[in-house]
């Protein structure tokens, strides 16, 4: 509970991960700029938000940089490819246990001590 996971594509296509701030590193190559993302609400997984966009994000650190840079604490989950933050919510097609609330903006299992599988969700 109250961990941030950061999802960025850079111009180049690579595509980096942060866990609370911290880049975790290139995870993918050669990434097309149209990425949708998918969250499986899965085990202790109970809930997913998207809190903001790509614009409060501090640049990624340089190839040549040593050390990771973190970004300000409770920075949001964020998918690049949506043109601005209102466009990027969760579609309105999920799992039949995921619940879209918040306007697109939040999905969750409401039985999540109870219901494991069938609960998928994408973004739009």
């Amino acid at each position: 509970a109250g961990d941030t996971v950061g999802v960025v594509r850079k111009e180049d296509g690579s595509l980096h991960f942060f866990v609370n701030g911290v880049p975790q590193g290139p995870a993918a190559w050669n990434v097309p700029p149209s990425v949708y993302a998918v969250v499986d609400l899965y085990g202790q997984a109970a809930q997913a938000t998207i809190m903001d966009d790509m614009a409060d994000l501090p640049p990624l650190p340089d190839d040549s940089s040593e050390g990771p840079t973190a970004m300000s604490p409770g920075s949001p989950c964020s998918i690049s490819g949506a043109t601005a933050a209102n466009d990027l919510r969760f579609h309105q097609l999920h799992g039949t246990n995921a619940v879209i609330t918040n306007g697109g903006r939040t999905a969750l299992r409401q039985n999540c001590r109870s219901e494991f599988n069938d609960a998928i969700v994408i973004s739009n």
